[in-house]
């Protein structure tokens, strides 16, 4: 796995650095880096946090704040826009597609699009259409089974009698 969010890291750099001097960078990157996540959903939640990962850490953060930079500067961008913001809104595009795996439902492309017009300040229509009412019950059907969420740990059987067990499930 180590070599996989690596690779996958590195992608995501490599997309940040080829995008520094594009008037449009930020927003293409942000597109580019949702494709990415979307691609490998799996690994998404190790790409920051693997020690083997540092360097691409920091080269990841130097090109997303100069994409940042640049797009302040042409006023692109909300001046008051940060860093973290950006973090922050790949985060909540893994979250999504994590809530989404298994179904058909693309609700990460039409969220990021409605961050990117957050951001801009734009008022063209977003490219990814609203999701549906049965997407959105085809996304809450596939969350709420059993073999979507993380497995929980077997609860410790309780060394008192019955009586005392009632007592303590009632707190």
């Amino acid at each position: 796995m180590p070599a996989l969010v690596r690779r996958l890291l590195g992608q995501a750099v490599a997309l940040a650095e080829r995008r520094l001097d594009d008037d449009g960078g930020l927003i293409a990157y942000m597109y580019d880096v949702g494709e990415l996540l979307a691609a490998h959903r799996g690994s998404v939640a190790r790409m920051r946090s693997d020690p083997g990962v540092a360097d691409l850490v920091v080269r990841s953060r130097d090109a997303q704040a100069a994409l940042l930079e640049h797009a302040r500067r042409e006023g692109l961008v909300r001046p008051d826009l940060t860093g973290e913001d950006i973090g922050v809104a790949l985060w909540t595009v893994h979250g999504i597609l994590d809530i989404t795996r298994g179904t058909t439902v693309d609700a990460s492309r039409r969220h990021l699009g409605v961050i990117v017009v957050g951001w801009t300040g734009s008022t063209e229509p977003l490219r990814h259409p609203v999701l549906t009412d049965a997407q959105m019950r085809e996304v809450i059907r596939t969350a709420l089974r059993p073999a979507a969420r993380p497995a929980e740990k077997p609860r410790r059987q309780a060394r008192w009698g019955p009586r005392r067990q009632e007592e303590h499930r009632s707190w």
